[in-house]
């Protein structure tokens, strides 16, 4: 066997040309994306954990989960390898799975006041 000059075996990044906080609605679009662009998606994964110099991110919802891998790049850490799956039995599309993971991260960086209408929100005392 003839050893030969190493080449990369990753998938090259793709540009993602989704508009700033439009959620991919599949898994595959999120390749190549930066870690930044991911947070800007889905916010905080639950476990983030390094496998010497790839990245290895899990968001899990209560129905499915996302697994994220980052390979580093000319132009730093970009995902790699996305693989939505289902949490349980049940079926779960990856267009719903980002939906609802996405859902979650909005929903745990929302004031709660901002969730409702400002005609519901308690009036300020001397007001």
């Amino acid at each position: 066997m003839r050893v030969t000059e190493a080449t990369s075996h990753w998938p090259e990044p793709r540009n993602v040309a989704l508009p700033v906080g439009a959620v991919p609605t599949h898994a595959g679009a999120m390749m190549g994306s930066s870690p930044e662009r991911v947070l800007e998606w889905l916010g905080e994964p639950e476990l983030r954990r390094a496998e010497g110099p790839v990245a290895i991110w899990l968001y899990s919802g209560s129905a499915c989960q996302l697994d994220i891998l980052f390979y580093p790049t000319p132009e730093g850490l970009r995902a790699a390898h996305v693989q939505a799956r289902a949490g349980s039995l049940a079926q779960r599309t990856e267009t719903a799975c980002l939906r609802d993971l996405a859902g979650q991260a909005r929903r745990r960086h929302t004031p709660a006041g901002a969730l409702m209408p400002s005609s519901s929100l308690p009036a300020e005392a001397g007001a």
